[in-house]
């Protein structure tokens, strides 16, 4: 029970962070292309 407990947890964490970093990068990438532009 404890194992798929913090499997799951982990498993949330992961896709957390992809969609922070998606996020992320979708900003940053947005700021290059201003700059290039400018």
């Amino acid at each position: 029970m404890a194992t798929i407990f913090t499997l799951s947890l982990v498993l949330l964490k992961f896709i957390g962070q992809a969609m922070w970093d998606a996020l992320v990068g979708e900003h940053s990438s947005d700021q290059q292309a201003t700059l290039h532009k400018a």
